[in-house]
């Protein structure tokens, strides 16, 4: 049986560990840390031993209080815990699992910064019936930011503000808004909930409006749209299926634009279906180095939902990660191929896919690669890619790193007269170079020195330093 008032906290762990309240901010932070672990070791050694000895008596939770939460619902509550409350007849080690799944879910939809549980006796209730206090505190609600971005031959200041728990049920709101030297404005609002309080299932729905430079194409492209989307997590990965509407317009055309770019429409209307599943079991997201990676993606675009363009879109990837001696090793490829669905009606030139940039195939322009129009570079609608690539700590105590790379990859408009589409395919355009890699908290930054070893007479090369920030890369 439980013991009456033992105060438990669950730690990140997934656990139990006691809650140190008592410790002084005056102490120093070494020494505090030493007596919070001390106190998580007897927490743990008290549960292990409470279970082990008493695990298989008769139990229940018949109350739960949650205290500490003004600004979320009772119901949202309610509908989290219900699995705890209806474990009737249980186990005293079966109703604490359940109890410690519960309280890891409401950890998981990221609304409080601390969780203490403590189990103890119901008042006059028979043996066996336990209460459970959840004592929580709210995260703030309200975050805002500003600051400036640089990378991907581009700069922009930005401001963007976040509102957590909105309606009790925890809900977001994010709103940002950029200017810069090529987007040269960008604003988005998303809205996010938990479905059914269960933060491994998440409703997000989102408007935006950009204007950005496409330098490859000699023109700008404003858009505006709203989409849909519902996001799982499974044992598999990270399932997700949304709908998307797309008002798109090419504005400030270059005097020097190229005939397939005059030709393109002006203004598009996209709807479309997208899904995708991605499993991740990287071992770290910014700068892997064991594990791999698998996505694969699908998009639907047709009339039938008031598009102006009928297509089916389909993209794979996929990363290896390992160690040799002291460096870490990288393959990685992707794959896509863009198929219209209507004789009638061709994809845009916006829908097709782009290669080339610090991001993609190193050694050559953003989207440098592939089918030219003129001086531009349109894209095309079948392509593969591959990198391989080796990193080494400069420092161990620095999050630096020296980097080789070898980037491979080709693109072609498969209705495009010429050489057959297969010999296109199978001579691609390589780069190969060396560089600098800072591992930031939030992204990957490069400056690497390259060159291309192959290239098309229709590529945009680019010999000596690139620059780019982002989390996926080659």
């Amino acid at each position: 049986m439980a013991e009456p008032g033992l105060r438990v906290d669950l730690d990140e762990s997934s656990g139990f560990s006691q809650a140190s309240e008592d410790a002084s901010p005056n102490v120093e932070e070494s020494v505090a840390q030493e007596r919070i672990a001390r106190l998580h070791a007897l927490a743990r050694e008290q549960l292990s031993h409470l279970l082990t000895h008493n695990g298989s008596r008769p139990s229940s939770i018949s109350q739960i209080a949650v205290l500490g939460s003004p600004n979320t619902r009772h119901s949202f509550l309610l509908k989290l815990f219900r699995p705890v409350l209806d474990t009737q007849d249980g186990t005293l080690d079966g109703v604490t699992k359940t109890l410690i799944n519960a309280v890891q879910r409401l950890r998981d939809l990221d609304i409080f910064d601390r969780l203490h549980v403590e189990l103890d006796k119901c008042d006059n209730a028979p043996d066996g019936c336990l209460a459970a206090i959840i004592r929580v505190r709210e995260k703030s609600r309200l975050l805002a930011r500003t600051g400036t971005d640089f990378g991907n031959q581009e700069g922009s200041a930005y401001a963007s503000a976040s509102l957590r728990n909105v309606f009790g049920g925890a809900e977001t709101l994010d709103l940002s808004g950029s200017v810069g030297t090529r987007t040269r404005t960008s604003y988005e609002g998303r809205f996010t909930t938990p479905i059914n309080a269960k933060p491994n299932s998440i409703f997000e729905l989102s408007a935006y409006a950009a204007t950005r430079q496409q330098l490859h194409a000699s023109h700008e492209l404003g858009q505006r749209g709203i989409s849909a989307k519902i996001k799982h997590l499974s044992i598999l990965g990270v399932h997700e299926i949304g709908l998307h509407a797309v008002s798109r317009r090419m504005e400030n055309i270059f005097p020097a634009a190229g005939p397939a770019v005059l030709l393109e429409s002006p203004a598009s209307i996209k709807h479309a279906i997208t899904c995708s599943i991605l499993r991740d079991r990287r071992n770290d997201a910014i700068l892997p180095t064991q594990g791999y990676s698998l996505a694969v993606s699908g998009e639907l675009a047709s009339s039938l939902l008031g598009a102006d363009h009928d297509y089916a879109k389909v993209e794979l990837a996929g990363s290896m990660h390992g160690s040799l001696g002291r460096w870490a090793v990288s393959a990685a490829a992707r794959s896509g191929l863009l198929q219209h669905t209507n004789d009638n009606t061709q994809p845009a030139m916006h829908d097709r896919f782009f290669l080339g940039g610090p991001q993609s195939v190193r050694g050559f322009q953003m989207n440098g690669l592939g089918p030219s129009s003129g001086r531009d570079h349109i894209g095309g609608d079948i392509f593969w890619a591959a990198g391989l690539s080796a990193t080494r700590h400069i420092h161990s105590q620095w999050p630096i790193f020296v980097q080789w790379y070898l980037n491979a990859g080709a693109l072609a408009l498969s209705n495009k007269p010429g050489l057959p589409l297969g010999q296109r395919l199978a001579r691609p355009s390589i780069g190969s170079g060396l560089g600098l890699v800072f591992k930031h908290p939030a992204a990957r930054i490069e400056l690497s020195f390259g060159m291309p070893l192959v290239a098309r007479q229709s590529d945009a090369v680019r010999k000596g330093l690139q620059f780019g920030i982002g989390l996926e890369f080659l």
